[in-house]
């Protein structure tokens, strides 16, 4: 292990498993709900893969399950290997090893799963299933990164405006134009536009051959050749040709608005989020990550001038958790609320904007806080909150610093908030 590599622990972990035919589930304390969901729907996922690749898998998958994803941060298993997928809920795969984690949303939860069932799959059937066997094809074949990661999210997710608007940005901007030199993100979603482009000229069916002929030639051109008898060549100027002429003629007859814009200097690698704009509308409070170093700017509207009123964490090269912070205001636009995770545990900070003062006190009994909103008379909070695998909706009290579940259900309660004047 490299030196300084090793992730800080804050919390014991007491492992079990649950054992079924093709796969282990490991658990710990408060992750039980979470194994029987997982349960429940891997066996469909198996079988869709498998019937999408007609391929069988051989190896028995362990599913290692953490409650959230600061739980995750602090685990040094698989720690040398590629971390650059992970950003954005994307599963960690390890041999037939799959670790995800529970951001507060099943869906997302289960899109974890399929994608890591997904590239396990791929993997053994290109690479083989025993170590021997995919340790020499995997010197014999050398794959681009979209293909493996762009087939993964094709068959992972339905094509949405998520992946359409980074797909739109990536073909006008041109930098989808040197296609097999993409890493990371770009190739990811280049690699589904790909896909989903092959699919929908030539059918669903020329996948599963596209991969068996590339495995059994050791070459990615040959794959698309003997199949589709179209060059690789030919069909990336193609799909990208198709999408260019697609989004060029949507975006003819769109026009920006005529508001002003709010000038706000910007980082490229710095992740901008919770832009919330105080009653009054006179300031703005937004948050910045940049890689791991969590900033909470406020920017007035009057004198143009913004100031940072919290700032903490480090830079490091790692999963970042771009839901924190959370920011909320207070109805009188004097009281700006923050809510953080550190040591893996949830905290509330009150800035006040007139004393220019923090005051700081913990959140008790809960797992993960996705959102927050006050009342109208700004006494109580309604918060989105997750604990132990499920995402419930409760009500704080911020004068005794406690908080009430009024839902305790299966469903993902999110974005909550306080109506007909607060009853």
């Amino acid at each position: 292990m490299e030196f300084g590599k090793n992730r800080v622990q804050y919390e014991e972990f007491l492992w079990t498993y649950y054992r079924y035919d093709r796969y282990d589930i490991y658990l710990y304390t408060g992750g039980r709900e979470l194994a029987i969901y997982t349960a429940k729907s891997i066996d469909k996922h198996i079988r869709e893969l498998e019937n999408t690749f007609d391929y069988q898998l051989t190896d028995r998958i362990q599913i290692i399950i953490y409650n959230k994803l600061s739980h995750f941060r602090q685990s040094n298993v698989g720690l040398g290997a590629d971390e650059s997928y992970n950003i954005g809920g994307v599963t960690r795969i390890i041999g037939t090893k799959l670790f995800v984690y529970f951001e507060g949303d099943h869906k997302n939860f289960e899109l974890q799963i399929r994608a890591g069932i997904a590239e396990i799959l791929l993997n053994e059937l290109i690479y083989g299933g025993n170590w021997r066997e995919a340790l020499k094809n995997a010197t014999l074949i050398t794959l681009p990164q979209w293909y493996i990661k762009g087939l993964v999210s094709y068959v992972t997710k339905e094509w949405n405006d998520q992946i359409e608007n980074k797909v739109k940005d990536g073909v006008l901007s041109g930098k989808y134009k040197k296609f097999n030199h993409l890493t990371g993100d770009d190739a990811v979603y280049a690699g589904h536009a790909m896909w989903h482009y092959i699919v929908q000229v030539y059918g669903a069916n020329v996948l599963a051959n596209i991969v068996y002929m590339t495995k059994m030639s050791r070459n990615v051109e040959s794959g698309f050749l003997y199949v589709l008898g179209v060059s690789l060549k030919n069909i990336s100027l193609d799909w990208i040709d198709y999408y260019t002429n697609l989004y060029r003629s949507a975006e003819m007859n769109k026009k920006m608005p005529d508001e002003n814009q709010l000038k706000i200097k910007s980082k490229k690698n710095t992740f901008y989020s919770q832009l919330k704009i105080s009653p009054d509308g006179k300031k703005v409070a937004y948050t910045t990550n940049d890689m791991g170093k969590l900033k909470v700017w406020m920017y007035d509207t009057e004198t143009k001038k913004r100031k940072k009123i919290k700032r903490w964490g480090y830079k490091l090269d790692r999963i970042q958790d771009y839901r924190y912070p959370i920011l909320a205001w207070h109805p009188s636009g004097e009281i700006l609320a923050i809510v953080t995770e550190e040591k893996g545990e949830p905290w509330l900070h009150f800035y006040n904007v007139n004393e220019k003062t923090l005051n700081t006190r913990q959140i008790f009994l809960i797992d993960d806080i996705l959102d927050i909103a006050y009342s109208h008379d700004g006494k109580r909070m309604v918060f989105s909150g997750v604990y132990e695998g499920r995402t419930d909706i409760y009500v704080y009290s911020i004068a005794s610093n406690a908080q009430e579940a009024i839902t305790n259900d299966v469903y993902d309660d999110v974005q909550p908030r306080f109506i007909n004047n607060s009853t």
